[in-house]
């Protein structure tokens, strides 16, 4: 997670660069896991999934983290931290409902398709603060920021 926000620092944003490559190893790892006969190639095998897949965490945050304004960046964690968690509900249920209709391996393999889809979402979003406040509109210029709001909240309080 640390050296993916360090990249994702050196990369000023831009998640593509790095989730990108990160889940493509992700994707071949995970094919290559079912095929591990060993315990501790299976440990290996997924100790290096967590590694690659750990260097897209940050990265995920960069461009709105750098993007909106402070009372808006609570929100954006929210809502990308219930996506990741969301996931960690509907994949396991989704996996033993395929191990019950064909097998592990199939299972496994099917799990091929979070890194394909996390692909397919960096190469869609915006990489940049320019392009992703162009895509958010109006809705973030119509909120206030954190110091309009402790100003609004005092002068309600002297009145």
């Amino acid at each position: 997670v640390v050296v993916g926000g360090r990249l994702s620092d050196r990369f000023e944003g831009r998640p593509r660069r790095i989730v990108v490559p990160a889940m493509c190893a992700a994707g071949v790892l995970l094919v290559l896991l079912p095929q591990t006969t060993s315990p501790a190639g299976f440990v290996v095998v997924a100790t290096l999934i967590s590694a690659v897949m750990g260097l897209c965490y940050m990265p995920c945050f960069s461009v709105p983290l750098r993007s909106l304004p402070p009372g808006l960046t609570g929100v954006a964690s929210g809502i990308v931290l219930f996506g990741g968690q969301l996931s960690g509900i509907v994949v396991p249920t989704l996996f033993g409902h395929v191990v019950d209709a064909f097998s592990y391996r199939v299972a496994f393999w099917s799990l091929v398709l979070g890194p394909a889809l996390a692909v397919a979402a960096a190469l869609r979003v915006p990489q940049t603060t320019d392009r992703f406040l162009a895509r958010l509109g109006a809705a973030v210029s119509d909120t206030p920021a954190k110091e309009d709001d402790r100003d609004a909240s005092a002068a309600s309080r002297s009145v």
